[in-house]
């Protein structure tokens, strides 16, 4: 996943939304990176610490500010 953070930068980067594909809501995609992406972000690997880009934190940040989202990990908790 690390080596492919550049593109999914870049891809945001195109978007005229938060969402990688562009539309009003997110996406499957946005689902899956934002799950991935969960997992390194201010996460310490034996010493090695993931760059993650800024734009990806944010974007990860508003998946799970999303209502929906925010009501299920109240939930899971």
């Amino acid at each position: 996943m690390p080596r492919h953070l550049g593109f999914f930068e870049k891809q945001l980067g195109s978007s005229s939304t938060p969402w990688l594909l562009g539309g009003a809501s997110p996406t499957l995609a946005d689902f899956a990176l934002a799950c991935q992406l969960k997992g390194f972000i201010d996460k310490d690997f034996d010493g090695v610490r993931v760059a993650v880009p800024p734009s990806l934190i944010a974007h990860n940040d508003a998946f799970y500010a999303l209502p929906a989202v925010a009501a299920f990990k109240a939930a899971e908790a």
